[in-house]
C-alpha cells in the first residue's frame, strides 16, 4: 500500500503554475486513475480509483478488498492511526495538507458488491503536527 501512496503522491508533486490547487488535484487524481487503476496495492487490496471532490476539499482513495481481507470485521481505529501517520509523514502531500485538504479511504467488499467495509477520513486536525 505504501508504494501506491508514493506513486499517487509523486503525481501530486507535479504542478502547473497556472492551475489552482483544486484544479491540480482534480487533474492529477483523474490522470492517476485513468493510467493506473485498478492496481494491486498488496495482497487482498486493489486500488480502484482516486478522486478529488472540490466541494469538500477531499482526495478519496477507493479500494476493493478480496480474500481473507474481505470481511466485515475491520479495525477502523487502527487503520485510522496508520493512515494518519502516512499522511503526516508524506512530503509529497505537503501542498494538499497546506491547503487543508481531507484524505478519505473507502474500502469495498468484492464478494458483496457495493458494500462499504470501512470509510476513514483524515482531516487537517488529524494530520497537523502539534
Amino acid at each position: 500500500m505504501k508504494n501506491l501512496y508514493i506513486i499517487v503522491l509523486s503525481l501530486f508533486a507535479l504542478c502547473s503554475c497556472h492551475e489552482s490547487i483544486e484544479e491540480r488535484a482534480a487533474r492529477e487524481t483523474s490522470e492517476f486513475t485513468r493510467k493506473n487503476c485498478p492496481a494491486p496495492v498488496s495482497e487482498g487490496v486493489i486500488n480502484d480509483s482516486v478522486v478529488f471532490e472540490k466541494s469538500t476539499q477531499t482526495v478519496s482513495y477507493f479500494y476493493s478488498l478480496t480474500g481473507k481481507l474481505d470481511t466485515t470485521v475491520i479495525n477502523t481505529y487502527q487503520m485510522h492511526g496508520e493512515l494518519k501517520k502516512a499522511v503526516q509523514d508524506s512530503p509529497s502531500l505537503r501542498a494538499y495538507k497546506d491547503a487543508g485538504f481531507n484524505f478519505s479511504y473507502i474500502y469495498h467488499s468484492t464478494k458483496n458488491k457495493g458494500k462499504v467495509l470501512a470509510e476513514i477520513t483524515i482531516r487537517p486536525e488529524d494530520y497537523k503536527k502539534k
